[in-house]
């Protein structure tokens, strides 16, 4: 809605109205564009139209990324390796894994 507001014009032009402000004082509805055409659909549609897009996907990223951090998070626990167990020479037990 804010886009709207700060993008349509909707002052009425009068000569009481100082320079084509709402109220005189307030710059809302004073933007460039009178009415809904081409040019504010190549302007302002493409933002409004982005910003949706952003929206359907940013609730989903924190699940989304969820795994990777928790794989990250082991990967650091194991001291940066790629190795999950240790050697047998490293370890009394063979089931031992590389955790700190």
């Amino acid at each position: 809605m804010i886009i709207l507001i700060v993008n349509l014009d909707f002052t009425v032009k009068s000569p009481d109205n100082v320079n084509g402000l709402l109220f005189g004082f307030l710059p809302v509805f004073n933007g460039n564009y009178p009415e809904f055409n081409s040019a504010w659909f190549a302007n302002i549609g493409k933002t409004l139209c982005l910003t949706l897009v952003i929206n359907i996907f940013s609730p989903h990223a924190s699940k989304l990324l969820l795994p990777f951090v928790k794989v990250f998070k082991r990967w650091s626990d194991r001291g940066c390796q790629k190795k999950i167990w240790k050697n047998k020479s490293e370890s009394e037990n063979d089931c031992d894994v590389r955790t700190k």
